[in-house]
């Protein structure tokens, strides 16, 4: 009965579902790395409210509107096939395996480098910095970072994303979020504190 009543309240309210989840989870993967991974006895508040901001406009806002909605007109059959109720339907379904693994190729290859990474070195640029912020300078340390950081989004992600790509439209982000949590951990260790740096300091 639960379950039924979260699956319909999603259905109705993806967006709301969406922005909650992806703000609470991000903001929460922040401080958890740092009180428990770094060992720091205060919280940066800066750095918090960094994933705070990009947990909310990029991965709540953002993300769901290219993966729900974007990703959906681009490939009608995905729709279908996450409403497939058994794994031998979903290997029946041709067109929605070929759709699966244009999205899988697309969320990694297209999505992490060319957006989901800038957009998060600018955010940390313009909550770091405030008026001072340059977007040069957020991409200079992305390009000085971005083997690292593509390395470590790919290891969690081509596989995420083969997951989460094959279920129900309503409920990827949500699964998105929470699959997210460790891969959060590991951006908010990597480069929670990058931009507290001089702009034209590399990592």
């Amino acid at each position: 009965m639960l379950l039924h009543r979260l699956a319909v309240f999603g259905r109705s309210r993806p967006t709301a579902v969406s922005l909650v989840t992806a703000t609470t989870k991000t903001v929460a993967a922040d401080v958890v790395t740092q009180r428990y991974l770094e060992g720091r006895t205060e919280i940066d508040v800066r750095r918090t409210g960094l994933f705070t901001a990009f947990g909310f406009w990029y991965l709540g806002g953002f993300q769901y509107w290219l993966y729900a909605h974007v990703f959906i007109r681009w490939f009608p059959a995905a729709a279908r096939f996450g409403e497939h109720a058994t794994l031998a339907a979903r290997l029946r379904d041709r067109d929605g395996l070929k759709a699966l693994a244009c999205q899988t190729f697309l969320g990694n290859f297209v999505h992490i480098p060319f957006l989901f990474f800038p957009a998060f070195y600018l955010t940390q640029e313009v909550v770091q910095r405030g008026s001072e912020a340059s977007a040069t300078a957020a991409m200079r340390r992305y390009s000085t970072n971005c083997a690292d950081d593509l390395y470590s989004a790919w290891v969690i992600w081509i596989p995420g994303h083969a997951v989460f790509f094959s279920l129900p439209v309503w409920l990827r982000l949500p699964t998105n979020h929470a699959m997210s949590f460790a891969f959060v951990c590991v951006l908010s260790l990597m480069r929670g504190s990058s931009g507290s740096q001089p702009a034209d300091t590399d990592d």
